[in-house]
């Protein structure tokens, strides 16, 4: 210790480094400078023999230290003894770090730029952010303990304004800000799964997440800067899979920065620190299609390294089937469930725009002009008129990739109606890109001189029957495709014709270097129903009705019958009533007379059964389990229990019968104390309040969801005539998915309608 100085006074060697660190983070070095150096420390209690020290090193070793910073291992300094040298070697370590930082993000922000749609051969392919449509989600569980803060927390958001669908661009921006934070909320939202089924957008918003962040865009939605890091699971899965003991630190710097380029080279504690310090974002998409065999080990590794950095967010994309049915023992699962919406139709109106804008706008040489805008507009509203007057359109028109197939097709094929149903869409799309398109542009290509479609047909079905295979290695599939070609009598190179589908059709596209699959599962399910339509029969499908994987493609095919009454019979005789009700809402065919008859008296009984278990608990006083049973039977009747929710969309076309139904058994056996048709008659005399105004408030309060201005948790209703205030039940787990004034209104609108 120096003579004189205070017992507990820092060791001026520390002082010292500590300015000498000040000095260098200024970025000036030269004599200069000296002047703005000194401004740091006169107002410190530092002494000035030290700052003077601090200026001197600095502007001695100024240039061996920061050129270059690499060879920061060389001793500095060496009169200032080790406290300063470790120091300095800590502030030249976190120099390295950032520095790193804009070189990486350039690359993750080239990787993620394109508007990419598996499947589908664009005239010009866009940038992500000139036809981006921001997705609409919603929350689908209840959290315990800090729901009831989040549902207040969601009410104030400026974003949700006086309507549902108000502003909702901003919507997984605020929950990334939200998730900066250190409350209860933040933490939760730190860790979201977003939850779809196959085409609508999930990858494409990761990607738009990971392009935000990177192109340093972030200011726009009022978050911090980070460091966005992209992980196909299906990729990187195989990989912790075989090699489990890799850290996550370790597969971003050993394989997925080397996947962006093998000349960026990164300070060797980059992603760790990022990590650490929750400057990340971590994009993890596709849980789903992980192979199912290594699926609980993935899940497995990604909980024991996500645990290792909760200050960095991580969001995982998956379907739901796979995300729900993990393995308890290995189940991973994320503080956020989100689902996705499908289209409405600003946002439908929104991309068809945009996309044709952009198209006619690069087919003009990238003009702009009035003229060029002019004919966008044009076609845009008339590819909108077809989409509104064909309801069996406009249904496909709600999910992203089919409205994508719809415009490509629309502006290829400007004077073709479009398909009417689904598997016709896909039909026309193959013919368009395997036969139309490159016959159009007088392409030279074994497409169109060989039967490209029955040699696709072939192998898509071999997948699906080989466990529903998605992935086949280029050895593999150069082999089955030559056996194909041989069966056809085709007099082509089973690789060159890989090569023209790959080049031509993009209907398979290799993912990973040597690895190909088809550009999207509804192709290959659509395939494969195709060849069992042309070459297999109907006992074929009927063993395998039971397989619910198969529900997809058996949809397909019946479709494609003329007559699916046996089919429809099949399903019906093994119980499958969901099944046998959705072939029939796929097929356009009239049944047989007969069958006709049967399958009406069928229906009738199939909708007793909805409500059989429903009644029963009604009855028994289980007022819980019947209010639990309700949403499940809405979720039925409307045809989304797959998906798990009902939207507003759902609500207005809801079934008369059955919402009078649902209504007539909670009124009977609650002796006119619970039931929609209660709920409505307090919320009339509440004002009939559309907007979460006061009116509302006095409305929760009168049926009990609300006590002195506080939600009222789930498990602490009555659920009892007797106890509970009247019009309590149904709660609505239906409607907090949206918010219950949401959901209510319209409800209640479509009560009006069926004169509930």
């Amino acid at each position: 210790m120096t003579s004189g100085a205070p017992q507990n006074s820092p060791d001026p060697k520390d002082q010292l480094a500590e300015m000498i660190v000040k000095v260098l983070m200024t970025g000036g070095i030269g004599a200069g400078s000296i002047g703005a150096f000194w401004s740091l420390f006169k107002d410190s209690d530092v002494p000035k023999a030290i700052a003077s020290a601090a200026i001197g090193v600095a502007i001695t070793y100024g240039a061996k230290l920061l050129s270059p910073l690499h060879q920061g291992t060389e001793r500095r300094l060496e009169a200032t003894g080790k406290a300063i040298d470790g120091k300095i070697d800590n502030f030249i370590e976190d120099l390295q770090t950032r520095g790193a930082d804009d070189p990486y993000l350039q690359l993750q922000k080239e990787d993620c730029q394109t508007s990419l749609c598996d499947g589908i051969t664009q005239v010009f392919t866009p940038l992500l952010e000139e036809i981006f449509v921001p997705l609409s989600m919603t929350f689908t569980d209840r959290h315990p303990g800090w729901m009831n803060e989040l549902n207040e927390w969601a009410d104030n958001w400026e974003c949700l304004g006086n309507s549902p669908s108000s502003q909702k661009d901003t919507q997984i921006w605020q929950w990334l800000k939200q998730a900066e934070t250190d409350s209860k909320q933040g933490v939760a939202f730190r860790r979201m799964a977003i939850l779809a089924w196959g085409g609508y957008g999930k990858t494409t918003l990761l990607r738009h997440i990971a392009y935000i962040y990177s192109s340093k865009q972030h200011r726009r939605y009022g978050v911090n800067a980070k460091v966005p890091i992209f992980l196909p699971l299906k990729t990187y899965g195989k990989l912790v899979a075989k090699t489990p003991a890799l850290t996550l630190p370790e597969v971003v710097m050993q394989h997925h920065v080397p996947h962006l380029s093998r000349d960026l080279a990164l300070p060797e504690n980059w992603a760790i620190a990022k990590l650490k310090a929750g400057e990340a974002v971590l994009l993890l998409d596709g849980l789903d299609e992980v192979k199912e065999d290594i699926r609980p080990q993935v899940a497995q590794w990604l909980k024991r390294e996500l645990r290792e950095y909760p200050k960095s967010i991580a969001i995982l994309t998956s379907r739901p089937k796979a995300y729900d049915e993990q393995p308890i023992a290995t189940k991973l699962e994320m503080r956020m469930r989100i689902w996705v919406e499908p289209f409405n139709t600003m946002q439908q109106e929104r991309f068809i725009k945009d996309w044709y804008q952009y198209q006619e706008s690069y087919a003009n040489h990238g003009r702009s002009t009035s003229d060029v805008t002019r004919r966008a507009e044009e076609k845009a509203v008339k590819l909108l008129g077809q989409i509104r007057e064909r309801p069996e359109i406009e249904d496909l028109a709600k999910i992203p990739l089919l409205l994508n197939m719809i415009a490509t097709f629309h502006r290829l094929s400007p004077n073709v109606q479009l398909p009417k149903r689904k598997v016709d869409l896909y039909q026309a799309i193959c013919k368009l890109q395997l036969v139309d398109r490159p016959g159009a542009k007088e392409l030279e290509t074994l497409l169109t001189e060989t039967n490209a479609q029955t040699i696709l047909q072939k192998l898509a079905l071999e997948m699906v029957l080989n466990d529903r295979e998605k992935t086949v290695e280029q050895g593999v599939l150069v082999e089955r495709l030559a056996r194909y070609l041989t069966a056809e009598n085709e007099a082509v190179d089973a690789r060159e014709f890989l090569q023209e589908v790959v080049r031509v059709s993009e209907l398979l596209v290799e993912k990973e270097v040597g690895e190909y699959e088809f550009a999207h599962w509804s192709f290959q399910e659509y395939l494969a129903a195709k060849e069992i339509f042309d070459r297999q029969p109907d006992q074929f499908v009927i063993d395998r009705l039971m397989i619910p994987e198969w529900k997809p493609l058996i949809l397909m095919y019946s479709s494609l019958l003329k007559n699916p009454s046996a089919l429809i019979r099949s399903m019906l005789d093994q119980n499958l009533t969901d099944l046998a009700r959705a072939a029939l809402q796929e097929t356009t065919k009239k049944v047989d007379p007969a069958i006709e008859q049967e399958l009406e008296r069928l229906s009738h009984q199939v909708t007793h059964s909805t409500y059989t278990k429903l009644e029963a608990l009604l009855k028994a006083g289980n007022w819980k389990e019947a209010d639990q049973e309700t949403f499940k039977v809405m979720l039925e009747v409307a045809g989304k229990t797959d998906r798990g929710y009902l939207d507003p969309e759902d609500l207005e076309h809801f079934p008369c019968e059955d919402l009078l139904t649902i209504d007539r058994l909670w009124v009977e056996a609650s002796d006119g104390h619970f039931g929609f048709s209660v709920q409505k008659k307090i919320w009339e005399k509440c004002g009939s309040p559309m907007d979460y105004n006061d009116d509302y408030k006095k409305f929760l309060e009168k049926v009990g969801w609300q006590r002195g201005g506080n939600w009222v948790g789930y498990d602490d209703l009555m659920f009892s005539p007797s106890l509970s205030l009247a019009g309590e039940l149904p709660w609505g787990e239906v409607g907090e998915v949206w918010g219950w004034w949401v959901f209510l209104w319209f409800l209640f609108s479509r009560a009006a309608t069926c004169e509930l």
